[in-house]
């Protein structure tokens, strides 16, 4: 093959995720054409089961039964090679909605809602939360699973799951300590916090170009007309939520998500 055929080849993208995963997936099967100069490949299992898997040479295996029988059930295959891919990059598993709770009770002087006057929270130092952030990022499903795949030499990629839907509030069970911390004021000062903590973790290890920023709704959420109808992990492909999912991006959110992935490998520098 000649230098000029070797530039002219589509880049081989790999996207390994949990249920997250299924709306890029969705987004590529309705609309290949977007992104010409790529192919792109779906791995995905449910849940905390994208980090069950093991690398044996290039070859990405799964440890356990139910794994397993996802690999088969949403992918049609039982391994997989990675050898051939030049990119991978890993959808969800950051676990930011679940740590509202974390800033309900912790916060810093230049939080928001402090310096609006509010006392309930206890106060502490921004190094201390610093460390709890980056404690929580390493323990993150997409974090493990990226050490898991670094002997691969391979240009790595993580992208945390969608903010909550603006139109979470309706299910206060559910979202209560999010939609509390947003109420306050401090959910985009808390979310860039994580998106330092997260720049701190990896370094270079792989890009974190994080939520596409026209989905992003009040500092907070995401705008809901992305996430009605969201896709959802199958094996057919086309399944969506019920109504009441508003964790999920659907296929014009995907279509977003996999625009920020193909640019994020080679990002221009962020303010955080």
């Amino acid at each position: 093959m000649s230098m000029a055929q070797a530039r002219s080849a589509p880049l081989r993208l790999l996207v390994i995720g949990n249920s997250h995963a299924a709306a890029p997936r969705m987004a590529y099967t309705v609309e290949p054409d977007r992104w010409p100069d790529c192919q792109i490949d779906f791995l995905a299992v449910r849940g905390g089961n994208i980090i069950k898997f093991e690398l044996r040479g290039t070859v990405l295996h799964p440890t356990d039964a139910r794994t397993t029988e996802e690999m088969q059930k949403f992918n049609r295959v039982k391994q997989l090679d990675l050898a051939p891919y030049d990119r991978i990059a890993l959808v969800g598993g950051f676990g930011w909605p679940n740590m509202a709770g974390m800033f309900d009770s912790h916060r810093c002087v230049d939080f928001p809602s402090v310096i609006a006057g509010d006392q309930d929270g206890q106060l502490i130092g921004r190094q201390l939360l610093d460390l709890a952030l980056q404690v929580r990022v390493r323990r993150g499903f997409s974090v493990r699973l990226m050490r898991v795949l670094q002997p691969l030499g391979k240009p790595m990629l993580l992208m945390p799951e969608p903010l909550p839907s603006g139109e979470c509030n309706l299910d206060p069970d559910g979202y209560g300590d999010y939609l509390m911390m947003a109420a306050r004021g401090d959910a985009g000062h808390c979310r860039r916090l994580l998106m330092r903590a997260a720049h701190a973790v990896l370094g270079d290890q792989a890009a974190l170009p994080f939520w596409p920023e026209a989905a992003v709704q009040d500092d907070a959420f995401t705008a809901p007309h992305l996430m009605r109808g969201s896709a959802r992990l199958s094996a057919d492909g086309i399944a969506v939520h019920p109504a009441s999912d508003f964790a999920h991006g659907n296929v014009e959110y995907g279509g977003l998500l996999l625009d920020r992935i193909v640019a994020g490998f080679d990002p221009q520098p962020a303010t955080l």
